[in-house]
């Protein structure tokens, strides 16, 4: 017998073992199959149909395998797998249904042990030898209605209908079903009972009764309405404590010697305690309305609406004298001083013509914008400086790119308050991005990019530096956009790395010691520009000791530790450990070096967590660190006890870090 054909057709077919990069994923419970492989996108562009079939059987070539490494059981209608419990956990679209409530009668039924019995829904009819229905159309229930002849009662009246009158009982029969469906289903819904509605109507009987004018008391008294009760009053005893009554009548009258004025209007100075005149009142009628400022103006100028005029022609700001009015002698009387104190009052005199009582903009950011953050009352509507003020506010509040940039400032400070930074980190972001929108140095990019990186310059120079994670979490900006911002700024601005707060360029670029951030070419700071916050006008390079203390924080590691984590890290960069790697890789290494050195209970996986870098790279630079431990430590630690060499866990072998007995951290 030639068998040759027959082999060559069972060569050319597929295997039943199942081989991909990434293991298929089989429920058998739920007989499905995941297969989280990439496409091949060459093979599928070629012939889309074959490769959807070779995927398809493949997945169900595995399904089929997992199948038959089930147990059978035998049964009637043959060999039966049995299937396993579902593994993928699928949500429902709907909740799951709730358990219809039972009736008055269930309840009942249930109760007394009463079983349900079923009744046929034919019935059988004698007189037309055959099966009916019991309800509905020609049904059993309607037979007196639709008899040809009916037997009419003896005490019947004249109009008696036999075919109504069944009519109506079974209605009847219809509506008690239907009332007693509505009861049912309001008593599921758990509204007022009986009891409940009747309490009600008691109490607002009740309340009715005494909401006349006598309350309740002369009004007509129905028999058998309970009395009504009112508030009792408690009377102190005719006879008593003399020291006590005495106080009582002392706090009495001080209480109405205290005692301002009675009208809801705000007391001001001068008004109502122990004054004896209203320094305020006495004033303007003294002033005919003018203000206390007027006679100060009539005093150096010598009166006349010349003098006036020729004061307050100039609305630029200027420096006032407070005045000091005192009073001597009677009433009327009053001595008017001057005193060369600075007023730095943010509002208007109390006639709101004087707009000279106004101070600098209480937020730095906004100085060079022509705008002013003060509060000007604007009483006269009609005076010149009133106009001139009114007309500078409409028109910083129609300016678009004011409007945007306070938005942006609010934008930045909110993110700086969810990071608890100091405000000279806003105050440096947000004079980086006002002088960044002046010279139009980042075209094209995106405002959020653009915030992002002030945040990241301003807390460099503030010295409370932040990682790109941070920044992206923080803004929801990509690192590789706030990357390309940060550079193009550190080239407009000559923040070089390693510069110092004298010489923010690293070299003669800038001005030294002015605090400003030194630029050269088209785009760079002009004279006269505001200086950043702080002086600081360097992006010194993130160390590692920057982030030790605020990740030993984060761990609740004591302070003692952020010092000698310090001091390692330091002997590390003189000897040139781990160097050219990231200052988080560095920082979390010498956590854990210093903390094992200790003896603090602290895992990989929280100092991971915190710093945001994997276990690996931590171990990683603790092998480093532990090769060289013996220059790493300080000898006054060991010779005073501290430390011992042998609390550090082993790093000879290679992927892990485990301890001279041959366990990690992670076993114990």
């Amino acid at each position: 017998m030639d068998v040759t054909g027959l082999l060559a057709s069972t060569s050319t077919g597929r295997s039943t073992v199942v081989e991909k990069d990434v293991p298929l994923v089989v429920d058998a419970g739920l007989l499905a199959v995941f297969d989280s492989n990439d496409i091949d996108e060459e093979s599928f562009r070629s012939n889309p149909e074959e490769y959807l079939q070779s995927t398809a059987r493949d997945g169900v070539q595995a399904l089929i395998n997992a199948l038959f490494t089930l147990p059978i059981q035998k049964t009637e209608d043959g060999p039966l797998a049995r299937l396993p419990p579902i593994e993928m956990l699928l949500p429902r679209a709907k909740p799951l249904p709730k358990p219809k409530p039972l009736t008055k009668w269930e309840q009942f039924a249930r109760a007394k042990g009463i079983q349900k019995k079923v009744r046929d829904k034919r019935i059988w009819d004698e007189q037309k030898q055959e099966w009916v229905a019991r309800w509905g159309r020609n049904g059993k229930n309607k037979e007196i209605e639709e008899q040809w002849i009916t037997e009419v009662p003896d005490n019947a009246p004249d109009d008696y209908d036999p075919i109504k009158e069944a009519r109506d009982v079974r209605k009847a029969r219809v509506a008690k079903n239907e009332k007693q469906r509505q009861a049912n289903i309001a008593r599921a819904q758990g509204g007022p009972s009986k009891d409940e509605r009747k309490a009600e109507l008691r109490n607002t009987a009740l309340q009715t009764k005494i909401s006349t004018a006598s309350m309740g008391k002369f009004d007509k008294k129905l028999e058998g309405d309970p009395k009504l009760r009112g508030i009792k009053r408690k009377f102190e005893p005719n006879e008593g404590d003399v020291q006590a009554e005495k106080s009582n009548a002392l706090a009495l009258l001080a209480k109405l010697e205290r005692a301002g004025p009675t009208s809801k209007k705000t007391k001001t100075d001068g008004e109502g305690g122990d004054d004896v005149l209203n320094v305020r009142k006495a004033v303007r009628y003294a002033t005919k309305g003018k203000g206390a400022t007027s006679l100060a103006a009539k005093a150096s100028k010598g009166g006349g609406k010349k003098g006036r005029a020729a004061e307050t022609r100039n609305p630029t700001l200027r420096k006032s004298l407070a005045r000091e009015i005192s009073f001597a002698g009677g009433v009327g009387w009053f001595l008017v001083t001057e005193s060369s104190i600075p007023d730095q009052n943010t509002f208007a005199n109390e006639e709101g013509d004087d707009p000279s009582r106004v101070g600098g903009p209480q937020n730095p950011i906004y100085e060079g914008l022509d705008s002013l953050s003060t509060s000007i009352s604007f009483r006269d509507g009609n005076s010149g400086h009133s106009r001139e003020l009114q007309r500078a506010a409409a028109r910083l509040s129609n300016d678009k790119s004011q409007r945007s940039l306070t938005v942006v400032f609010e934008q930045i400070q909110s993110m700086c308050d969810q990071y608890s930074l100091p405000r000279s980190v806003s105050d440096t972001a947000k004079m980086l991005y006002r002088r960044t929108e002046e010279e139009k140095l980042l075209r094209g990019k995106q405002p959020d990019a653009i915030v992002a990186a002030c945040l990241f310059i301003a807390c460099r120079q503030a010295a409370v530096p932040r990682t790109f994670k941070e920044i992206v979490e923080l803004t929801n900006v990509p690192k590789k956009q706030i990357g390309q911002c940060y550079k193009a700024l550190e080239r407009a601005f000559n923040l070089a790395p390693g510069a110092t707060a004298a010489n923010p360029s690293g070299h003669s670029s800038g001005g030294a010691g002015d605090g400003n951030v030194g630029t050269s070419g088209p785009s760079g700071a002009q004279k006269g520009d505001a200086p950043l916050p702080g002086g600081a006008g360097s992006t010194n390079s993130t160390s590692p000791e920057d982030l030790m203390a605020r990740y030993c924080n984060y761990l609740d590691l004591p302070p003692a530790l952020q010092a000698y984590c310090a001091d390692v890290s330091g002997r590390a960069r003189s000897r040139d450990i781990a160097s050219g790697r990231s200052p988080v890789s560095i920082a979390s290494g010498i956590i854990y070096f210093t903390a094992m050195l200790f003896g603090y209970s602290v895992s990989l996986k929280e100092i991971g967590a915190t710093a945001g870098v994997s276990e690996g790279t931590i171990k990683l630079v603790y092998r480093l660190l532990w090769a060289d431990r013996e220059a790493l430590v300080n000898e006054k630690w060991i010779e005073e006890g501290k430390v011992k060499l042998d609390n550090l866990p082993s790093a000879e072998t290679k992927g892990a870090v485990v301890d001279k007995e041959g366990k990690s951290p992670k076993d114990k």
